[in-house]
């Protein structure tokens, strides 16, 4: 029975537990301001790819990189994005207080919220593994 090999697996096991207790914990913090939903999930999904690629499990450093390059580049489409999202809570509300036509408008939107949540769990991976160019380079 080799000791030191099990203790590695344990330290290794704690040093990713603690890993994402720390991710979790800075990412809720930078999830209170509305504006910041889209760089704050664009900052997790980087840094949990990192861990994936790079066994590195830095959080603090790396997610402050992360939050910051969405910030600077993708903060337009962000607060876009959010906007849709409460446009399409908003809309929901409103279908509640509705009579006439609301099981084919619940229907409709709920279809167009599940297509909108599909693209964004597959956004928010592409956007992190991908560098994006700003501008198209002229032909």
């Amino acid at each position: 029975m080799n000791l030191r090999h099990e203790q590695n697996k344990l330290f290794q096991l704690l040093e990713f537990t603690t890993g994402l207790v720390q991710l979790n914990f800075i990412f809720f913090i930078t999830l209170l301001p509305v504006i910041t939903i889209f760089p704050a999930l664009y900052a997790l999904t980087a840094v949990t790819r990192q861990w994936s690629v790079h066994q590195d499990y830095s959080v603090f450093r790396s997610y402050i990189h992360f939050f910051k390059e969405a910030l600077q580049y993708h903060l337009k489409f962000g607060m876009l994005w959010t906007f849709i999202l409460l446009f399409l809570l908003f809309d929901f509300l409103i279908i509640r207080h509705i009579e006439t036509g609301q099981t084919f408008l619940f229907t409709g939107l709920s279809i167009v919220s599940l297509s909108f949540l599909a693209v964004s769990v597959f956004l928010f991976p592409i956007l992190s593994h991908y560098e994006l160019k700003k501008k198209m380079p002229s032909s």
